[in-house]
């Protein structure tokens, strides 16, 4: 999550003055709660339309080829269903092409991941290097059809790098509204500016059917963010120092 709504200097006076007025454990809850309730993520919702000319698609929102889970970039490191299945010839790849139609017409299912009820997809980054993970600023998230499946109905847990304890972040509902050739974009982010999480090595999807035809045709799956910044010596240094402080202080108001 970022610090960005108070700054590092305000997280270590917030936390000296719930310590001094309790316990080290009051002081510890208290900067968490602050950090967690400056984090609220909101997810908005576009729609536009799309046409087929001499049989290639095309429409109003475009994929990005530069984002962190593009298959091109260093950042991306896998993606695969963890568990369910694909529909219609379709292919999870495809959520990360930064193409949307592929140069295919908009009906067209195996240029989309069009995901059965329940399917749980697993993208994972690159950590090799950035071994501390990426911190998220948005998860923005197209869907693209000619077929009346253009809704989305998912949710985005998230996991540490290396680990298999996955955190719920987010969770998205947006209707097609009832037309057959339609896009629907949804965006993702922290409303007052910053990042969503931070240190995370991979997400976890979990698509579920919505509308009267079940499946959707998911195009394309856009993460925003930068690299975890691995603290300095200084900075664990402060830390510590910081905690230290706390249980003298805590020390001293019981004696």
């Amino acid at each position: 999550m970022s610090d960005s709504p108070i700054g590092s200097e305000g997280w270590v006076r917030l936390f000296l003055r719930c310590a001094s007025r309790g316990s080290l454990a009051i002081g510890l809850a208290g900067l968490l709660a602050a950090r967690l309730a400056a984090q609220t993520i909101t997810t908005d919702v576009s729609r536009g339309t799309n046409t087929d000319t001499g049989g290639v698609g095309s429409g109003t929102f475009a994929a990005s080829s530069t984002d962190l889970a593009n298959s091109t970039q260093s950042t991306f490191g896998s993606i695969v269903i963890t568990s369910g299945s694909a529909a219609f010839s379709s292919a999870v790849s495809k959520l990360v092409d930064g193409s949307v139609y592929g140069g295919d017409s908009t009906a067209a299912t195996p240029e989309s991941f069009t995901p059965n009820n329940g399917t749980v997809v697993t993208l994972t980054f690159n950590t090799t290097v950035n071994t501390a993970g990426y911190n998220l600023s948005a998860i923005n998230v197209l869907t693209g059809t000619a077929q009346d499946r253009g809704g989305q109905n998912f949710s985005v847990s998230w996991a540490a790098p290396g680990s298999g304890s996955y955190t719920s972040l987010l969770s998205v509902s947006a209707a097609n509204g009832g037309t057959a050739e339609v896009e629907v974009y949804t965006t993702s982010y922290v409303s007052g500016g910053g990042d969503m999480v931070s240190g995370v090595g991979s997400l976890r999807f979990t698509f579920t059917d919505i509308g009267s035809n079940g499946q959707s045709m998911y195009r394309e799956i856009d993460v925003l963010g930068s690299v975890t910044a691995i603290p300095e010596p200084g900075t664990w240094a402060a830390i510590a120092g910081v905690a230290a402080l706390g249980i003298v202080m805590v020390r001293r108001k019981r004696n």
